[in-house]
């Protein structure tokens, strides 16, 4: 959803990635592939030279600085009086803590929202069952934790 047409990109040969050549996005397929929700993105070559034959296999990075998006399942937010709100985990204390959000939007396409503000990467946030916790209350956490 962030790529955008004329995005610039480093493009180097998986062969040999010393030879490199810059590119820029210059389509974006419009619908995502239902099995592996991707997008066929094309980027064109400046000055590719011999060595980019058609069918070559590429390694493309993006070679813009962007920020990352923090971005939890909606069922995680929960919302009451127009407030958005996550549980927070405290691990060690086996308790959960309520903490303000600020979203960047609506969930998208596949039910996720960015967290533009209030949770820090690597806390643990609850996902699940968020409007019957209480603030303080104390939980049992079963699973390993995913990263």
């Amino acid at each position: 959803e962030q790529l955008k047409l004329g995005t610039p990109f480093d493009v180097a040969l998986q062969l040999d990635p010393q030879v490199r050549v810059a590119g820029t996005v210059r389509e974006i397929a419009p619908q995502a592939d239902t099995a592996t929700r991707t997008r066929r993105t094309k980027i064109a070559l400046d000055h590719p030279g011999d060595a980019f034959r058609l069918g070559a296999v590429i390694r493309a990075s993006a070679s813009i600085a962007s920020k990352p998006n923090l971005m939890l399942p909606a069922t995680a937010i929960r919302t009451r009086d127009s407030q958005t709100a996550v549980w927070i985990v405290d691990e060690a204390a086996a308790k959960v803590t309520l903490r303000p959000v600020v979203l960047e939007g609506p969930p998208n396409a596949y039910g996720y929202v960015v967290v533009k503000e209030g949770v820090k990467p690597g806390e643990r946030v609850v996902i699940a069952g968020v409007n019957s916790l209480e603030d303080g209350q104390s939980i049992r956490i079963d699973q390993e934790r995913v990263q």
